[in-house]
């Protein structure tokens, strides 16, 4: 997915974008599951867009792991 990336150490590095697109905080997704923000970075009003298809509904979700499941169930 366009904006993610993997850090040396494995985990899944996610952009919490604002409204314009601009960077805001990062969430960090560890191998074990475990799920942190970057300290200090805002969170709130965040997000991260799933590109989909145009012609399928728009799922809402908090957070990224819902999101991603929701993607994957549903496409």
């Amino acid at each position: 997915m366009e904006g993610m990336r993997q850090a040396r150490d494995g985990a899944l590095l996610i952009p919490v974008l604002d409204t314009a697109n601009n960077l805001q905080s990062l969430q960090r997704i560890y191998p074990d599951g475990t799920k942190r923000f970057l300290v200090g970075g805002k969170v709130s009003g965040g997000q991260f867009i799933i590109q989909g298809q145009p012609e399928k509904l728009v799922a809402v979700c908090e957070g990224f792991a819902t999101g991603a499941s929701i993607h994957l169930a549903t496409g």
